[in-house]
């Protein structure tokens, strides 16, 4: 892995970078089109495009009515995904199916979101893709009341009607959208809470690497136990590991790697409640399910390395703090160095953050003391200010326990919740050391 001047490295494993995001407008390109008119509540309508039809027309096509902002919540979760410049039309699409109930998909890359909608009342069923990015921005200006939508077939597209506008937007047919092909099946792994989950995710998914020469290390790794899900990230400098309760009924322990980028995603979209995860057959893919929300990742292959021994060493300094004054001191070390800061560990119970920084803004220092339970030796340890706030935000206890080495200035450091207090799981931090040049 690579090496970073000052600092020694923890980690090392061999995935293909993502594309990054392009210009939104390049998706107007195209076929993509849209057309309509905004008119006053008492004005009659001039239709944009074909005439609409009546209901013996319209058999087999989709009529739905929904309220507008439960419309744009699902469009902005499932456009959260698709790709800014796709290769072929489809791919910057949504999928939008109505058959009981009205349900939008989106996909990019490994990620596949699918959305239910709630409180739209499906008079007729049907399906067809929409440009997906064009189809947020519509429905999101649109006014907050109950909208109609009215599939086109010639050209094939939708129509959304309000008290005061109505829009058509051109688009494809369902089978255009890149849905994944495979006929392998879904085993459950855990069903688990919701917020549990989304914790673990806060807790561990911020260490996981950026760099695309480093393919495991992008993804968090999860273990699925009795009872017990562990999550753990790194990126060859630091390790968040995080253990939250999971399934009682699980009867045997699986493995998977998820992109972080996707786990960040479940963690944002999915609402409260149980949330199902299922592996598939084959170990390519992932599902979290909800009963509004489904994300489907692609799992990263090979072994996580094994990080056990960074979290089960022993250390001869350790203190007790409150998270949130160490936080705050963790932030104005950063605002003064910038860089690094120096943490120093009194057996008489006192743990103090001092900085130094030069840059070309101007020269400072800061000292802060703060009041500790302190066991074993006198100790310090040089460390990245930016991880540290990170690692000690991301831990969701009133207090903290540090540990680090009182001779060995390259052994790193360790961030832990209490838990007696945290009662939600078992959050760890691991941090390398700065070395001083």
């Amino acid at each position: 892995m690579g090496h970073r001047e000052g600092r020694p490295s923890m980690l090392g494993c061999t995935v293909p970078g993502e594309e990054g995001p392009a210009d939104a407008e390049s998706e107007r390109a195209g076929p993509w089109r849209a057309e309509g008119e905004v008119r006053s509540a008492d004005s009659r309508i001039r239709r944009a495009g074909p005439e609409r039809r009546g209901p013996a027309e319209r058999e087999d096509l989709m009529q739905v009515r929904v309220e507008q902002d439960s419309l744009a919540a699902a469009l902005r979760a499932v456009t959260g995904v698709v790709p800014l410049r796709p290769l072929v039309p489809g791919e910057g699409g949504v999928l939008l199916s109505a058959d009981g109930h009205l349900k939008l998909v989106g996909r990019g890359g490994h990620l596949m979101v699918e959305c239910r909608v709630n409180g739209a009342d499906v008079e007729e069923p049907g399906s067809l893709v929409l440009p997906a990015r064009l189809t947020a921005e519509l429905v999101a200006k649109m006014g907050d009341e109950r909208l109609e939508l009215l599939q086109e077939e010639t050209p094939l597209g939708m129509a959304f009607e309000s008290s005061r506008t109505r829009a058509r937007v051109r688009g494809w047919g369902a089978d255009e959208f890149p849905m994944p092909e495979t006929k392998l099946g879904m085993s459950s792994v855990a069903v688990m809470d919701g917020e549990t989950l989304r914790r673990g995710i806060a807790a561990t998914a911020y260490a996981a690497s950026t760099d695309a020469a480093h393919d495991l290390l992008k993804g968090v790794s999860m273990t699925f136990r009795k009872g017990e899900v562990t999550l753990a990230a790194a990126d060859g400098f630091r390790l968040a590991v995080a253990t939250i309760a999971g399934n009682e009924e699980a009867s045997a322990k699986h493995k998977i790697v998820v992109p972080a980028s996707a786990l960040r995603a479940v963690g944002r979209l999915l609402p409260q409640g149980e949330v199902e995860v299922s592996i598939e057959e084959n170990g390519r893919r992932a599902r979290f399910s909800s009963a509004e929300v489904v994300v489907t990742s692609g799992l990263l292959a090979g072994s996580y390395p094994d990080y056990s021994a960074l979290v089960q060493r022993e250390w001869d300094v350790t203190a007790v703090v409150n998270r949130d004054h160490l936080e705050s001191a963790s932030k104005t070390a950063r605002a003064l160095s910038g860089s690094m800061a120096k943490l120093e560990f009194s057996p008489e119970g006192t743990l103090t953050v001092s900085v130094k920084g030069k840059s070309k803004a101007g020269e400072a220092d800061g000292r802060m003391e703060l009041a500790c339970e302190s066991h074993g030796e006198a100790g310090e340890v040089l460390i990245s200010t930016l991880y540290l706030t990170r690692a000690v935000s991301a831990i969701p206890s009133e207090r903290v326990r540090l540990h680090c080495n009182s001779e060995d200035r390259t052994v790193p450091l360790l961030i832990e919740s209490v838990a007696d207090e945290a009662g939600l799981g078992a959050f760890r931090a691991v941090i390398m050391p700065m070395l001083a040049s």
